[in-house]
């Protein structure tokens, strides 16, 4: 599995062009203003290594390098109710209620 973690940059701030992805709106952010994503660091793990991000370390991305088959499985503690995402495809930012699943019905 490769890791990417970036970093929100607001306009008024960036310097640089290197290693950043415009974001040209925001959602549901606490950033109000647009900005760019910074590349900060690029991970690639092994089998059965763990991977760990939380809010006060930016954003990432997750991405299968390889030509086989990959599973990631993503535990929250305490159960968040919303979390971040962004699309590079129309550069914004939005926020997604999640949904949390048991053996035989959705959990609330």
């Amino acid at each position: 599995m490769n890791e990417k973690k970036y970093d929100l940059i607001p306009e008024e701030e960036d310097k640089s062009t290197t290693n950043t992805i415009e974001v040209n709106e925001l959602y549901n952010s606490n950033i109000e203003k647009p900005g760019k994503l910074r590349q900060i660091s690029d991970y690639t793990a092994n089998e059965g290594e763990v991977l760990y991000i939380d809010d006060s370390m930016g954003l990432h991305s997750l991405g299968n390098p390889t030509e086989m088959y990959s599973y990631t499985l993503h535990c929250y503690s305490p159960k968040i109710k919303t979390c971040k995402y962004f699309t590079k495809d129309d550069k914004k930012m939005r926020t997604a209620t999640m949904a949390y699943h048991g053996k035989r019905k959705q959990v609330n």
